[in-house]
């Protein structure tokens, strides 16, 4: 059964299982700037998932308010998967899971996944509900690799909460 795993240190938007021993702290980007425009950033570390891994496991990693404009989205490995050099990942939302990057391999560490997917074509996207940009893993379970997320963002609410 795939897992869905909160990383985003957030309450949780659907029903998943938090990982283990996890740190919240790997930076979060630099946060809104002037309230408006920020570079959000968050971390999955699929060794400390908290169950057995499949290749179809999804990973939540950014919380996005709803009025948010996601103008980019790229990751970057910060650990290669070793054990399973075959598995891709894929980076979107809840309704289009390569809506940022489409599939893609995570087994070099410092490579960085540009955003190749629908919002490419559009220029991002603007979430009418809050959400999060998710890892959706396909083709092999990954293990062990590391993987930052950032993803620029404006702010387009009339009235910032």
């Amino acid at each position: 059964m795939a897992l869905t795993v909160n990383f985003t240190g957030k309450a949780s938007l659907s029903t998943e299982t938090l990982p283990t021993g996890y740190t919240t702290d790997v930076g979060n980007g630099i946060g809104m700037l002037d309230g408006r425009l920020g570079l959000l950033k968050g971390r999955v570390d699929a060794a400390l998932t908290g169950g057995t891994n499949t290749s179809t496991d999804t990973y939540e990693v950014i919380h996005v308010p709803a009025g948010f404009y996601i103008m980019n989205v790229w990751a970057y490995v910060v650990e290669a998967e070793a054990t399973n050099t075959t598995a891709t990942i894929e980076v979107g939302i809840g309704g289009d899971t390569d809506e940022f990057i489409t599939a893609t391999s995570p087994d070099t560490t410092g490579e960085i996944f540009g955003m190749t997917g629908d919002a490419l074509a559009i220029n991002g996207t603007v979430l009418t509900a809050a959400d999060t940009i998710d890892i959706t893993v396909a083709t092999a379970a990954l293990t062990n690799a590391v993987i930052d997320v950032y993803a620029l963002v404006v702010d387009m609410r009339e009235t910032r909460t």
